[in-house]
């Protein structure tokens, strides 16, 4: 996103004014960080926890100063009011709303989080100040509070954060204490296995996600050497979920609540780092690849309807049909739970980068930094929040979540904080540059303090320059990750190409005496190129530059065929609030059998439960009722059908030619069964909110032949709200070779 473009996006009333005074300066480096001298692993990176790195003018640099403007700007009486009340105290101001509703507690420890990491890597002390003021004001309340698991796990969190990064371990760590004793005695210990019905692991016995708890209590063991906070936190691990990954299960988390078991990896790679038991180390390392090969969008993102989808692709299938739909109502697209789902891969990548040194797992960082929250709409107003990306078919919008301060309310300005600490890693050898984003970092190497100023407008422009600032020459390594997208990287020093070597998923590594206005330019070809979505479903595709995944806006129309078929697509990180777009595209469409889309198609039907076989090609529908469609309830209908449940027949002969690849196309709202011939085509639960494409089963898909009578047999049930059916079947022809993208 161009940085005039997102500081069009900022609305509500968030001016930048304040925020532009304000001096992003980087704090002092130190070479290991607290928690590491109690780890029982050696790191092949650190990261820089949030020192010695700042952000230089661009849109990330903008972003920060938004976010930092909108947390400021939440009285802090309104945010300690539910907390309050509940404690019998004077309680000022007005409740949050939304999902603060009662209280801030879903969120308050994730703001603590965010504005402790904001301070380190900033210095702002006026953040750190509003940090500590609602810590100690929520603090002096904590006698009267209890909490969940969920809540629980992200007070931890602040609760580390604040004495590890805002030097308010006095104040902190003795409220940590207090609240780990009672949630010791308290919390419940059921820890329910996640199942596609229970997809949190306790949402129905009130124990939400307790598998997340191990990781931020094995920090706090690390911070402060307490046994109690490591014994607590092995109370809570997750062997049937890790399992799956290191050989223990034999599984897969189908249906597993997609954020929050991405998140648990990170409390996999604690135990990893206190225990230094490998079956961690395989456990992440193979999750990683999992989520890779079966769960990840063009995007980065994952986890359509909240959900991890089996590996038969139910990831292709799920721009068509959204999984979990109908338990999540609306009529929005939930492709990927963006702030927070930023959020766990962040983390676990972090993880994964500082164990291995291994430079492939950084393309998912930059996958949803530029198309995850570098696109998320900018939090504003009151709590007005962008949860879900939309990638749907048809109808994909960019909006709002409908209530303010949801859970992404929490993780936003985490995710923003990070990204301080996702850029470069370093070791006695000397740097790694992660991620291209303009920037400055300092760090000590050979005794000294070396200066790296990146200066780039990359991802639109593949060039990134690095400058050097050193007292006296010294010879260390600079590393550059090389995308694995890329097809190959140069690299320039002082003007003068160098002889090296670029693998794609791998360090670029240079290694020489350097020394005070050396200057680097590291350029990335930013070709575009084909995404499929999964390879169940090859020719889905969406279409990327570089780092950046393009859309095409809703009124922009496809060119022509000679022209490039990303002509007029823009980067998704540009669409603005409520635009719509599309980001996946199957191949073009042939009609078979007409919906009606362009005019009404007859159908027989019955709302009463009709004797024998009625989906058998010869059974006689003679007696039924005639209409034509879409039926249903909704605006658009050619006849109306409002009873719980509905038969419909109707017979057509295909056209003579070829057939290549046939599927349904359908519109369905609630649960609904397809026949071809009486062979059973689909089965769509829930509902949808415009027309998508179904895969045919194989005996059905066997009956559409040229010429072919075909009988069209569909049973839809409706349990509650507006209700509408509508059938017709396509033939997707395949691309066509060489075309131009």
């Amino acid at each position: 996103m161009k940085r005039r473009q997102f500081v069009q996006l900022v609305a509500g009333g968030l001016l930048l004014s304040r925020a532009t005074r304000w001096s992003f300066a980087a704090t002092p480096l130190n070479p290991v960080t607290p928690l590491q001298n109690r780890f029982k692993v050696t790191s092949a990176l650190q990261s820089f926890d949030y020192q010695g790195v700042k952000l230089l003018p661009g849109p990330f640099a903008d972003r920060l100063a938004a976010t930092r403007e909108f947390y400021l700007s939440i009285p802090d009486d309104d945010t300690l009011k539910g907390f309050r009340e509940r404690a019998g105290m004077p309680a000022p101001g007005t409740h949050l709303g939304g999902w603060c509703g009662r209280d801030s507690g879903l969120l308050f420890g994730q703001w603590l989080s965010g504005m402790a990491r904001l301070y380190r890597a900033t210095g702002d002390t006026e953040i750190r100040d509003k940090a500590l003021r609602l810590m100690n004001g929520w603090g002096q309340t904590l006698p009267k509070q209890g909490f969940g698991h969920y809540d629980y796990d992200k007070f931890v969190c602040g609760l580390v954060d604040m004495a590890l990064y805002a030097a308010a371990g006095a104040q902190a760590l003795p409220l940590l204490s207090q609240m780990t004793d009672w949630a010791i005695t308290n919390l419940k210990r059921d820890r329910v296995n996640a199942t596609d019905d229970d997809s949190q692991g306790g949402f129905f016995n009130g124990q939400l996600e307790w598998y997340t708890l191990p990781e931020n209590l094995l920090r706090a063991y690390a911070l402060t050497g307490e046994a109690k906070y490591r014994d607590f936190a092995d109370v809570w691990r997750y062997d049937n979920y890790f399992g799956m990954f290191n050989g223990e299960v034999k599984a897969t988390p189908d249906g597993f609540h997609a954020y929050s078991h991405l998140n648990a990896l990170s409390s996999a790679a604690m135990f990893y780092a206190i225990s230094g038991d490998e079956r961690y180390r395989k456990t992440i390392v193979n999750a990683y690849d999992f989520f890779q090969q079966t769960q990840c969008y063009a995007t980065g993102g994952y986890g359509p309807g909240e959900k991890l989808m089996r590996p038969n692709g139910e990831l292709g299938r799920s721009v068509a049909v959204e999984p979990n739909a109908k338990y999540l109502g609306g009529m929005q697209g939930r492709s990927f739970e963006t702030p927070c789902g930023t959020w766990a891969v962040f983390k676990l990548v972090r993880y994964l980068q500082e164990f291995t040194g291994q430079a492939h797992f950084g393309d998912w960082t930059e996958r949803v930094l530029y198309n995850g929250i570098g696109a998320a709409l900018p939090i504003q107003g009151r709590g007005q929040t962008f949860y879900y990306a939309d990638y749907r078919l048809n109808g994909a919008r960019k909006y709002y979540f409908d209530q303010p301060f949801p859970c992404c309310a929490g993780t936003y300005i985490q995710d923003v904080s990070d990204i301080h600490n996702i850029l470069y890693f370093h070791s006695e050898k000397g740097l790694w540059v992660n991620s291209f984003v303009p920037s400055q970092v300092e760090w000590q190497q050979n005794g000294q303090t070396v200066r790296v100023t990146q200066t780039t407008r990359y991802p639109e422009n593949g060039a990134i320059n690095f400058a050097l600032s050193l007292a006296k020459p010294a010879r260390f390594a600079l590393n550059f990750r090389v995308p694995a997208w890329a097809k190959t990287a140069r690299l320039e020093i002082n003007g003068k190409p160098q002889n090296l070597v670029a693998r794609p998923g791998q360090w670029l590594e240079v290694i020489r005496d350097w020394k005070n206005g050396d200057k680097v330019l590291f350029s990335l070809p930013l070709e575009v190129r084909e995404v499929p979505i999964d390879s169940f479903y090859p020719d889905r595709l969406a279409y990327a530059r570089g780092p950046l995944v393009l859309v095409r806006p809703a009124n922009i129309p496809f060119p022509p065929e000679a022209a490039p078929t990303t002509t007029g697509m823009v980067p998704f990180a540009e669409m603005g609030q409520d635009a719509h777009y599309g980001m996946y595209f199957d191949p073009p469409a042939v009609e078979l059998v007409a919906t009606a889309e362009k005019a009404g198609a007859l159908w027989h039907y019955s709302t009463q439960k009709p004797d024998g076989n009625w989906t058998a090609p010869d059974y006689d529908d003679s007696t039924w009722k005639t209409g034509e469609a879409p039926l249903g309830t909704m605006d658009f209908i050619r006849t109306r059908w409002d009873t719980p449940e509905i038969w419909m027949r109707r017979e057509v002969t295909l056209p003579i030619g070829p057939i290549a690849n046939p599927q349904l196309r359908m519109f369905h709202d609630e649960d609904t069964e397809v026949f071809l011939n009486g062979q059973s085509a689909v089965q769509a639960t829930g509902y949808i909110t415009s027309y998508y494409t179904f895969e045919l089963a194989p005996d059905a898909r066997a009956q559409v032949r040229p010429g072919a009578r075909l009988v069209i047999a569909v049973h839809v049930r409706q349990t509650a709200g507006s209700q509408l059916i509508d059938v017709g079947l396509i033939d997707i022809k395949p691309r066509p070779k060489n075309r131009k993208i």
